[in-house]
């Protein structure tokens, strides 16, 4: 099983603090931007969301925080979704879609949506941006702006309440990785 690792993975911080962006080598063209927001209208967030895609040109995949299990969690779940995309086993048309059931865990499309997807109880927003670095920047600047976000990477750190959303629970009190239960449930998809 082929996971992100803490220890072999390379995090590089933006080169512009403001921007918060978070990548990691092994998944190219691929940043990381988070923080807290609440979203009233979830129709009006993925349009604003559109929107900034249209200015930029970059891709943009938004989930609800409060699922991600780490940082490592949500590129390893863009990681199977493009792979599985690229070998013509996606069960989604969409990408995006496809990052949110394997976020999840999930094969039901409707079931990845209600779990990873937006919703009034939307607290914190995960964006995974694929374009270059310096689009990045500027998409993640733009979304700071028009979600009223102050970047903070912190709304992604593992939690137990993250994993029961997950459905993945600790098979014993010894389980205190919690990033990598979250990352089996990603693996896991691709053997059903």
């Amino acid at each position: 099983m082929e996971r992100l690792t803490k220890k072999k993975t390379k995090r590089r911080a933006s080169s512009q603090p403001a921007a918060g962006l978070l990548s990691f080598d092994e998944v190219p063209d691929a940043y990381l931007f988070a923080g807290k927001s609440r979203v009233s209208d979830v129709d009006s967030a993925l349009k604003r969301v559109l929107d900034v895609e249209k200015k930029t040109g970059a891709t943009i995949h938004i989930v609800d925080a409060d699922v991600v299990c780490g940082p490592a969690h949500l590129a390893s779940a863009l990681l199977h979704a493009r792979r599985s995309h690229a070998n013509h086993r996606a069960r989604a048309r969409d990408i995006k879609v496809e990052l949110m059931m394997y976020l999840s865990g999930q094969r039901q499309i409707d079931r990845a949506i209600q779990i990873a997807g937006l919703s009034p109880r939307t607290r914190a927003l995960g964006f995974v941006i694929e374009a270059p670095r310096e689009a990045a920047e500027k998409t993640a600047t733009l979304l700071a702006q028009t979600f009223d976000l102050t970047p903070d990477l912190s709304v992604l750190t593992p939690g137990l309440p993250k994993l029961a959303r997950l459905g993945v629970l600790p098979g014993s009190p010894k389980d205190t990785d919690l990033e990598a239960l979250a990352l089996e449930a990603v693996a896991i998809l691709d053997l059903e």
